[in-house]
């Protein structure tokens, strides 16, 4: 997939795993989708994600609706980012 990066101001060609690697490596990948976001009991709803790292196995994300950053967010290993971690679903990637 083509993806921003807004800081080199360049489009780079990567897949889940380069996304995760540029996460570790000290980056932020932002995601926008284009319906908004819920988790499974409907109490947080989103429609953009904010990932960074915390570690090399730590993950954090955090969430805006509408432009209203929120003050929740979410810890994930490496285990949790198959399923939580889909840049396939946003309808825009960058990463920052």
């Amino acid at each position: 997939m083509i993806i921003r990066d807004t800081v080199l101001k360049k489009d780079v060609d990567t897949d889940k795993e380069g996304l995760i690697q540029f996460i570790i490596d000290g980056r932020q990948v932002d995601m926008e989708f284009e319906e908004v976001q819920s988790d499974d009991i409907g109490y947080m709803h989103w429609d953009t994600e904010y990932w960074s790292a915390l570690d090399d196995n730590k993950f954090i994300c955090t969430f805006s609706l509408n432009g209203k950053h929120s003050q929740e967010y979410v810890h994930y290993n490496m285990g949790d980012m198959a399923y939580y971690f889909n840049p396939d679903k946003a309808k825009v990637v960058h990463i920052s």
